[in-house]
């Protein structure tokens, strides 16, 4: 009998290990997809505007600490948004406000990201179009509620 329960709990101890592998191997390819579709996009977008790079793990280092600063940076420009539109009396006021403070932390990140990296070089019109097509994205992709508020 006790040899029965050791092989149930084996089996189970084995299944529970076959479990997190996958599930971490599932999480990995998700995050891979994503950073892939990211990396992809932004070589696709410099591509377009000849924005030269030394080498692909110069875009590769940009790529990452511009999504590094990004992600430090939305909650500030987010807070500040709050915090601005809180004592703001006039509401029509308020989507104008969100698109300077997106746009400049925006900006901010991939300017501070190009010159963090020394083997690329992008140039100041280039980053104010990034800047524009990830402000356009944004919209198109963010909740109508957030937009009207």
């Amino acid at each position: 009998m006790s040899r029965k329960g050791n092989k149930s709990s084996f089996q189970s101890a084995k299944q529970k290990l076959i479990s997190i592998i996958l599930v971490t191997l599932f999480a990995g390819i998700a995050c891979a997809t994503i950073f892939g579709a990211f990396f992809f996009g932004i070589a696709g977008f410099l591509s377009l505007f000849n924005v030269q790079y030394t080498s692909l793990f110069a875009l590769i280092k940009f790529v990452l600490c511009f999504f590094i600063i990004g992600f430090i940076m939305e909650p500030i420009s987010r807070l500040m948004t709050l915090i601005i539109s809180s004592k703001l009396s006039s509401k029509e006021k308020l989507p104008v406000i969100r698109m300077m403070f997106n746009c400049l932390f925006s900006w901010l990140s991939i300017y501070l990201a190009d010159a963090l990296v020394s083997g690329i070089d992008i140039p100041l019109m280039t980053e104010f179009l990034a800047v524009a097509v990830l402000y356009l994205a944004e919209i198109a992709f963010a909740d109508k509620e957030v937009i009207v508020s």
